[in-house]
């Protein structure tokens, strides 16, 4: 008999052995992998604010170019007979102060019985024979056929290596929205893929540039008459690497794309030609410029993943591998003994060898920066460690024998409880966010983990509690998240969060049969308020209108700010009938056109606006949220050709029925 009971003895320890390694394993792992999971975390966000940073930055740069535009079409006297010589002086001061400025040109507005006396204007000024052009869709230039109207260029600096470009008309480039033309129609700078060959780039040099045109009316009539443009042709390397490399994480890596169409365009990027496998896109923001939609891409290595681990991370790993080797060792050495002995003495020595494994978990983890509970079974506080009185406030001597309850700060309910003590009894272990109370009465959110402690029998002798107050990092997030989802003017969503909800409401409309009405909303003529007053009060005004438009509507629907003084509506309707999807659109819309026309009050001094609208639907059909912005935006700058004032349908089906009204 004898012999048969000591091999029994003998696996029973061999399975003890497990028990208490394993615990102390498991939260060291659990730590291990939280604290990487956190660092990741920070550094996404982090990454996703450099990208914004960035991108916010590039557009202040292209702004600050347009406004010295803006600032030399105005002042001019006479701009219908801008002289060579002056256009030459601010061109070359222009690109003296500004390196990313490779090209300027200035064009006219010629009607078809001035290409005469314009052609031979152009062989005088230049002492060789120029004609005007037009661009094929392959971007080669061609003897201009008859027509109405001719936008060529007159002058460009330098002149030296462009002269090719004399005499050629823009507004011909094969495209579904020339922006030449579109620049014309809404009256404000637009920006276009370079048409105009940039022959002061060396050759075989990747072409990552973007042309704006910024157009020019004269002086002295009631009216605007469009009389001329004036052009840049922006390189992007010269502007964004000497952001980057003045950026305090100068080895960023990054791309930027138009991706204002369904077929992209790469505008910049600093990969290694080399190797670019080597790297995968990390975070991404888009912004809209002006008429583009441009995404800024930040890349990391494949292999970075490494690197991002803390040396507190490893430490806390190699602690755990060495801590439970020395426990293995411990229990070996322990069960060796109690197996020589009598049942009594073996009896003794597991209690005395629990008792040193509770010793040891405690002599390696209570130095964890996270707060530490260590219970009995009927859940009374036998220890806790210093970074517990750190977080809550309670000395040791105030909550032994106490229930970990005093700390609750009557915020969740009594299911929650139930819950977890329904997952402590059946999966051995809870992880969750729990808010708690500090000895002071504030309140605070801790990431709570508790673990089930067992003896070799199998019943429960601890509860092991380790927490953290994560308040400050929850509080960060949602600043973190705010900014990324909304204006910082207005607080009204911006153009991420709407083309969110916009894509759920396109899920939601294809499931249940629903529809809803995009609408386009663009101040008339806002920056000549902007001009003349200055940013305040345009700033002002702007709240002001988001403020009136969020009265108007139903809380269902969503008021967004996307640009400037651009503003985008998004309401769902229950029903997919004409009639009805009609006679709201139209309810809408002669609110806000009846409030829009209301005077805005700033410091004492009324300011009188208009607005045009652009209208889109969605339905069971629409394909995207993108399209539908711009099918509205389309909507928008037909309006605004047609005066202003007013609004247009993108579906000629809805537009029918406004012009037979």
């Amino acid at each position: 008999m004898s012999l048969n009971k000591k091999p029994s003895l003998r696996s029973q320890f061999k399975q003890s052995n497990l028990i208490y390694p394993s615990v102390f394993f498991t939260l060291a792992l659990c730590l291990f992998f939280y604290s990487l999971h956190q660092q990741q975390e920070e550094i996404k966000q982090k990454s996703l604010a450099q990208a914004n940073d960035l991108i916010t930055h590039i557009d202040q740069k292209i702004q600050k170019h347009i406004t010295k535009v803006d600032f030399f079409t105005k002042n001019l006297t006479h701009p219908e007979s801008l002289s060579q010589s002056d256009f030459t002086q601010f061109a070359h001061n222009l690109e003296l102060s500004n390196p990313e400025i490779i090209n300027i040109a200035w064009g006219a507005l010629i009607m078809d019985a001035e290409r005469k006396n314009f052609e031979q204007e152009l062989q005088r000024l230049y002492a060789r024979e120029i004609k005007i052009t037009f661009l094929d869709g392959l971007s080669r230039q061609f003897n201009a056929p008859n027509t109405n109207e001719y936008l060529p260029i007159k002058y460009v600096y330098p002149l030296a290596r462009n002269q090719s470009v004399l005499g050629m008309d823009p507004s011909s480039e094969f495209a579904p929205l020339n922006a030449l033309h579109l620049a014309r129609s809404v009256e404000k700078t637009m920006l276009n893929s370079p048409v105009i060959p940039v022959q002061t780039r060396e050759a075989g040099a990747d072409n990552w540039s973007v042309i704006s045109y910024t157009p020019v009316y004269k002086k002295n009539i009631t009216h605007k008459q469009f009389i001329a443009y004036l052009a840049l042709v922006i390189d992007f390397k010269n502007l964004i690497d000497p952001i980057i490399n003045g950026h305090k994480e100068a080895k960023l890596k990054i791309k930027l794309i138009d991706i204002t169409s369904e077929q992209s365009k790469l505008l910049y990027s600093n990969l290694p030609n080399t190797s670019p496998n080597e790297f995968n896109a990390f975070v991404a923001t888009d912004r809209l410029v002006f008429n583009k939609v441009w995404s800024l891409q930040l890349y990391s290595k494949h292999s970075s993943l490494i690197h991002i681990i803390s040396l507190n991370s490893w430490v806390l790993l190699f602690v755990a591998l060495l801590g439970t080797l020395i426990i293995i060792r411990i229990q070996r050495l322990s069960n060796q003994r109690n197996i020589k002995n009598s049942v009594t003495i073996k009896s003794l020595e597991q209690q005395l060898a629990t008792s040193q494994t509770f010793a040891n978990l405690l002599s390696v983890t209570f130095e964890s920066h996270q707060g530490i509970i260590i219970t009995d079974a009927r859940a009374k506080i036998l220890r806790v460690n210093n970074a517990f009185t750190e977080v809550t406030g309670y000395a040791e001597h105030e909550v032994i024998g106490k229930n970990p309850n005093l700390l609750s700060s009557g915020r969740q309910s009594s299911e929650f409880y139930q819950m977890m003590w329904a997952e402590l009894l059946t999966k051995g272990r809870f992880e969750g966010e729990v808010w708690n109370r500090h000895k002071n009465g504030s309140i605070f959110l801790e990431q709570l983990n508790i673990t089930v402690v067992k003896n070799t029998e199998g019943d429960i002798i601890h509860y092991v509690s380790m927490f953290s107050d994560i308040t400050k990092r929850k509080r960060e997030e949602e600043k973190i998240k705010h900014l990324a989802f909304y204006d910082a003017l207005t607080l009204l969503p911006n153009r991420r969060l709407l083309l969110d909800r916009l894509e759920q409401s396109i899920k939601k409309v294809q499931r249940s049969k629903d529809s809803a009405i995009v609408l386009s909303i663009d101040l008339d003529d806002f920056n000549l308020i902007n001009a003349s007053s200055g940013y305040q009060h345009g700033d002002e005004i702007l709240i002001q209108y988001a403020n009136r438009l969020t009265q108007l509507l139903r809380q269902s629907d969503t008021v967004a700010r996307l640009d400037s003084d651009k503003f985008m509506l998004l309401l769902p309707v229950e029903t997919m009938k004409k009639e009805i999807l009609f006679a709201h659109a139209s309810s809408v819309i002669n609110k806000i056109l009846l409030e829009s026309n209301k005077p805005f009050l700033f410091s004492d001094q009324n300011y009188d606006l208009t607005v045009s609208i652009g209208i889109s639907f969605v339905n069971e059909s629409s394909a995207n949220a993108v399209d539908i912005l711009r099918q509205a935006e389309s909507a928008l700058y037909k309006a605004k050709a047609n005066g202003k004032n007013g609004f247009c349908f993108y579906q000629d089906e809805f537009q029918a029925l406004v012009d037979s009204a």
